[in-house]
């Protein structure tokens, strides 16, 4: 359905993300830094800060910038250097920091990075707080001053919480993982390239492993089309039981199967709810397969669906008794683990309940899973056009009417996009061709209400 999203200043969706040196700058680091050492004074909180980053040279300019604004206002940082997300909330929580911050983004694309800011429990700030935040970082004037106040400047130094993050797994699987499967294992030159091999070794008869050497610009992007197809011959060529690639900041990954099929990331989160005899409620994005949705709730599975605004499904999840949430590429967060997602514990957690190596995922385990396709098209629309779209309610019905037409795992959203000047079209459908004529309806009609628009 139609979701229109009125852009803000920095935050987007999933913290602070884009070009560095374009929309990331070293200024707009001093000044979130500073935003977030003035919020930890003014709410009385422990003056103590950790960030972790992936393996992108860029880390070290955002970082500085942070630290700097940061030590400003008296708070000592703990640069926790190369760690995935989960290592950074794991420690936040146990260590006792006011926040935790990820300098890390989902895409592999070198000149992009994103900030990701947690709370003390470890979980993503919450729109007030990003708000609050946005404004100090947009009216500085209501900083001026503020740092004369401070009596002791804040310190940095560089703690090493690998082995935090490794014993937390290891402790959690011990004795419990049956199975010992060979694995082809693609770091993409990400934050888990050590920390990765080690805990996988610990539950594999042998790795294969791809892209683990990072050099600061080699990062891959999950997706890389080019580094799948190179993980599916080391699959199938070292007969390994399952491939698997792990996103840059370890939340999310890409699953194959011993004959080569890549499992997506809703093929991911339906095959861990298939095999955990205790996943009885699930809590979905709705950017989750309508086709993979129907297909849990025919097999007894409670599926809920949160919309594009909810930031804490932890909090959701424990809230309506669900086992897991669910979002796009795999990240999953569990009732009984960290609040985030962790590729590395997401596949730990299937390999637990995996019946033997011999099992093919898609013949067997996923073979009742009816095929779905889907289109992605985009409308690029001037800024100041924006707000006319989100109030079009000719286009909102249109939509709706498309809606109501569409057969049972058929699905179309429209959605303005926060970091482009964009429109995307996503629908879904058994046929490929279908797919594509139904998002093309769509853009056809939604450029046409555009121009009228824009001529009016």
């Amino acid at each position: 359905m139609y979701n229109p999203v009125i852009k803000k200043r920095h935050f987007s969706s999933d913290g602070i993300k884009g070009e560095v040196n374009e929309n990331i700058t070293p200024e707009l680091c001093v000044a979130l830094g500073k935003a977030i050492g003035f919020y930890i004074t003014q709410y009385n909180k422990a003056r103590r800060v950790i960030i972790g980053h992936d393996t992108r040279d860029s880390s070290s300019m955002i970082i500085s910038g942070l630290a700097s604004g940061l030590t400003a206002f008296g708070v000592d940082v703990v640069h926790a250097d190369e760690l995935a997300n989960s290592g950074i909330v794991l420690a936040t929580i146990q260590l006792g920091f006011s926040f935790g911050i990820s300098v890390s983004l989902f895409s592999g694309n070198k000149k992009m990075n994103g900030i990701k800011i947690f709370n003390s429990e470890g979980e993503a700030i919450d729109r007030d707080t990003e708000n609050t935040l946005d404004r100090l970082i947009s009216e500085p004037h209501m900083l001026n001053g503020a740092t004369k106040e401070v009596e002791k400047m804040g310190s940095i130094k560089t703690v090493n919480y690998e082995d935090n993050y490794y014993n937390l797994i290891i402790n959690r699987f011990k004795d419990k993982i049956k199975i010992r499967p060979k694995i082809a294992v693609d770091f993409r030159n990400g934050a888990l390239y050590r920390v990765g091999a080690k805990i996988l070794s610990e539950f594999s008869s042998e790795l294969v492993v791809l892209n683990d050497k990072p050099n600061g610009t080699n990062l891959i992007d999950i997706f890389d089309p080019h580094n799948l197809a190179k993980l599916c011959e080391a699959t199938i060529g070292n007969q390994c039981d399952v491939g698997i690639s792990f996103s840059a900041e370890g939340s999310s990954m890409v699953l194959i199967d011993q004959e080569g099929n890549i499992l997506s990331g809703d093929e991911i989160v339906a095959l861990i709810c298939l095999l955990d005899p205790e996943i009885e409620r699930v809590v979905l994005s709705y950017k989750i397969s309508k086709t993979v949705k129907n297909f849990l709730k025919s097999k007894g599975i409670v599926v809920m669906e949160t919309d594009k605004n909810i930031q804490n499904n932890f909090k959701i999840i424990r809230q309506v008794g669900a086992q897991i949430s669910g979002k796009t590429v795999a990240r999953i967060i569990f009732d009984d683990y960290l609040p985030c997602s962790d590729a590395i514990y997401s596949f730990l957690k299937i390999c637990m309940h995996f019946p033997d190596v011999q099992t093919s995922i898609k013949k067997h385990l996923l073979k009742d899973l009816p095929k779905f396709c889907r289109a992605i098209l985009k409308i690029y629309i001037p800024r100041e056009k924006r707000e006319v779209f989100c109030n079009s309610s000719i286009i909102n019905d249109f939509i709706s009417i498309v809606f109501k037409k569409l057969e049972v795992n058929e699905d179309i959203r429209v959605n303005l996009l926060e970091d482009e000047d964009a429109i995307k079209i996503v629908s879904e459908s058994r046929d490929k061709r279908r797919a594509y004529d139904i998002a093309y309806n769509a853009s056809t009609f939604i450029k046409k209400q555009l121009q009228i628009i824009e001529d009016s």
